[in-house]
């Protein structure tokens, strides 16, 4: 339920760490926590109503503690959204499967962008690390390495969401709601953390530096005609 962290946050650390890829294990609890109870809500009633509830009261929970503890909801932000949206699918449909049709949805917009930005040799990635770095207009003509190793970072991302689609596809065509369930969470958080990692791996050491601004000038202002 609770956001995933951007892709490659954690690319530019001196050390990777597997629990903050995934935000902390407050953030796997969250996120995996109204699947979990889906699932097993499935399993011991045929009531799908009863699912939807249960998992919805996940998010009330979540919601409660992070309000009693005057901490920010805002990292619930889209996983909360996507428990609602898949809660509402799936009660209106009488669908199970349909409680992870969004996730699947977003899996495949991730996919379809980031592979558009490889084709079109503008890696999003390496741009979105570049940007942030203010690393100017000319970074891939002056960083060809890290040009090269942000695409291939790029491409392990396409293959985690294409590995997503070709596994869970098939599983929610087949409205088979418990197996598909169960692929979304062997396949959500420690995929994720895997793919991370191996961005850190071909990143750590390669990110050029941020370009140092100049001082300014103390005498450009006292200059007289």
């Amino acid at each position: 339920m609770t956001s995933t962290p951007s892709p490659w946050a954690s690319a530019e650390a001196d050390a990777f760490s597997f629990a903050d890829a995934v935000g902390g294990w407050r953030g796997v609890f969250e996120s995996s926590a109204p699947m979990v109870v889906f699932i097993v809500a499935t399993l011991l009633s045929p009531r799908l109503d009863i699912a939807v509830v249960a998992a919805l009261a996940c998010v009330v929970v979540a919601m409660v503690i992070r309000l009693v503890q005057r901490q920010s909801l805002r990292p619930l932000g889209g996983g909360l959204a996507g428990v609602v949206i898949g809660a509402v699918w799936a009660w209106q449909s009488g669908t199970s499967a349909n409680f992870f049709a969004f996730g699947l949805i977003i899996d495949i917009v991730y996919g379809v962008l980031i592979a558009a930005s490889i084709l079109a040799r503008r890696n999003i990635v390496g741009w979105a690390i570049a940007i942030g770095r203010g690393l100017g207009p000319n970074w891939r003509s002056e960083h060809r390495d890290f040009v090269r190793r942000s695409r291939w970072a790029s491409i392990i991302w396409v293959g985690l969401f294409a590995l997503r689609l070709a596994v869970q596809g098939p599983l929610y065509l087949a409205n088979m709601g418990t197996a598909l369930g169960a692929a979304k969470l062997a396949m959500g958080l420690p995929l994720f953390a895997l793919a991370a990692y191996l961005t850190w791996a071909l990143l750590a050491g390669h990110i050029p530096a941020a370009p140092a601004s100049e001082p300014a000038d103390p005498e450009a202002g006292n200059s007289r005609d």
